[in-house]
């Protein structure tokens, strides 16, 4: 058996060897160690680095700490970081391309080749050695591809295009969490007022209820023990609605914590108090037309210019789509070393230009650029039901706070008479009489409790208003963690909603031309909540002033 026969079945047996290894190789399975560091480095990364709650909380404090620390806000801004990068990445791909390799060639029997005489076929060279068995290359080469070059610029525009598309899916979900954050908040509030009263209402209830049924007991006639029923009726039913509405507040301050990355069970005060929401005055309004509305939403509004920014990738896939059909014009300069002692010249370079092209790309591309114009076409339709959408969205919302404020002002009277109607105390009264009172006082307290849940709906509309509009709680350069500064900023742009800077924001959009019309709009409102008010707005009592001047 010569000696190439016995390397050739070694190497074969080889490679089957390592094969049917490979395939019978499983990994290992998850422990209990893995899961619980993986835990713990987890629980780290989400709750570490937090500012430590020292005060009662605002509401400016609660959405700089949701914008700094909500783990979906994180995300975003990761995806954000990772499509920025994607640009760069792409522009790699128009760079030249640089091979180099070395190899070690070892033969175990000498080349020897000999060559026949074409016409006669008689030997003409006998067997000779044409290299050496043992030799040692190297290569190193640059290629640059132009259309490859222009199709990966073109590629990295769409790049820079979709990290924009990013920016504006973080701003969306800054919008929501803002809204969510407000909602959570107000609700909180209102928890924090009137739980602990609720919580005795019902205690007393309870108790009175108790002392009716043990009083009828007492009683033979069946008029009084209907007199008694209906009594433990009333004060059931106004149970029933306190506890409804305690359900709808127990779960607020959970929410707020989770929107704002706090461990859970974190035990924290809101900075609110009773008589800041019977007597704050009415809240900052963006007092502005309805078509002045629509026009900033469909001007700043993430969702708009996502759709926007995907017809520029489209129309950039569609040129893509014609530039790929075109011949690739290759440029390639190498130099190469071969060690063979029968070569005269060990290292020499080469150079080479070609065109080469794929014919089917370029008799299918009528079909794949009809495809490419319907996509844009799809965008463009995309973007106009987006704009249908927000036009609806903007409506809804101003209708939608305009009745909010019309139910706060009917439970604000509500509240005032249903407490005038509660009866003075009397010593010694009778059972009946000291129900009747109680049930009016809880009948009372009810409509309280209703009032401070209408003002968080009436909280949570503005919210949505703003969120309609487009309005973003901070400029696109901050420092998420100075805590304080946000806060400070998302109060000040708050109060800076006036028609002043709506009047600066509009202006500037309608003499602008569409293909700036966003950017402008927004560095416009920048720029205008940095300014000082003229005419600072004092915003009067929400039972005396309408939501809109229309």
């Amino acid at each position: 058996m010569s000696r190439s026969t016995v390397f050739s079945r070694l190497l074969l047996g080889s490679t089957c060897f390592l094969l049917f290894a490979g395939c019978s190789v499983e990994g290992s399975n998850l422990t209990t160690e893995e899961q619980l560091k993986a835990l713990g480095d987890d629980m780290q990364a989400i709750f570490g680095g937090q500012k430590q709650l020292e005060e009662p909380l605002t509401l400016a404090d609660a959405l700089a700490r949701g914008i700094s620390y909500n783990m979906e806000h994180r995300v975003a801004a990761r995806e954000r970081m990772v499509a920025s990068g994607q640009v760069d990445a792409d522009l790699l791909n128009a760079l030249p391309a640089v091979n180099a390799g070395v190899a070690n060639v070892k033969r175990d029997d000498a080349e020897i080749r000999s060559a026949t005489n074409a016409d006669t076929g008689v030997q003409s060279l006998p067997p000779s050695v044409f290299s050496e068995d043992n030799r040692r290359l190297a290569q190193l080469e640059a290629s640059w591809n132009i259309l490859d070059a222009g199709l990966a610029v073109a590629q990295a525009t769409q790049s820079s295009d979709r990290a924009r598309i990013a920016e504006e899916q973080r701003r969306k979900v800054v919008h929501q969490l803002t809204q969510d954050i407000r909602t959570a908040y107000w609700r909180a509030a209102s928890a924090q007022v009137m739980g602990p009263r609720i919580s005795n209402a019902l205690h007393r209830n309870q108790m009175m209820v108790k002392d009716l049924q043990q009083k009828m007991l007492e009683k033979s006639a069946k008029d009084d023990q209907d007199t008694y029923l209906q009594a433990q009726r009333q004060l059931l039913r106004t149970a029933d609605d306190l506890m409804t509405l305690q359900s709808q507040m127990s779960t607020a301050k959970i929410e707020l914590a989770g929107l704002i990355n706090l461990p859970p069970g974190a035990d924290y005060t809101l900075a609110v108090n009773e008589g800041d929401i019977l007597n704050m005055p009415d809240i900052n309004r963006v007092v502005a037309a309805p078509e002045d509305l629509e026009l900033v939403a469909l001007t700043i509004r993430p969702e708009i210019r996502q759709d926007m920014l995907a017809s520029r990738i489209s129309a950039s896939q569609t040129r893509a789509t014609a530039l790929s059909a075109l011949p690739g014009l290759q440029v390639a300069y190498g130099y190469n070393y071969d060690s063979d002692d029968f070569l005269r010249d060990n290292n020499w370079t080469e150079f080479s230009l070609s065109l080469t092209g794929n014919l089917m790309k370029l008799l299918t591309l009528p079909v794949r650029m009809e495809q490419s114009e319907n996509r844009e076409k799809l965008v463009a339709l995309q973007r106009q039901a987006k704009t249908v959408s927000i036009l609806t969205q903007v409506n809804l919302a101003r209708q939608n706070l305009r009745l909010t404020e019309d139910r706060l002002g009917i439970l604000r009277n509500l509240m005032r008479v249903e407490n005038d109607l509660v009866p003075e105390k009397a010593d010694q009264a009778p059972l009946l009489t000291t129900a009747h009172t109680m049930a009016q006082e809880q009948t009372a307290l009810n409509a309280r409790a209703r009032f401070h849940m209408a003002y968080a709906d009436y909280q949570s509309a503005y919210g949505r208003l703003l969120t309609s509009v487009g309005i973003d709680p901070l400029p696109p350069a901050y420092d998420p963690r100075d805590i304080q500064g946000m806060a400070r900023v998302i109060t000040a742009r708050t109060e800076t909603l006036t028609p002043s800077l709506f009047g600066k924001l509009v202006t500037a959009i309608r003499t602008q031309m569409p293909d700036t019309l966003a950017g402008t709009a927004q560095d416009a409102m920048a720029m205008a909540a940095t300014e000082p008010a003229a005419a600072p707005m004092s915003p009067p009592r929400m039972r005396n002033v309408p939501v809109y001047n229309q």
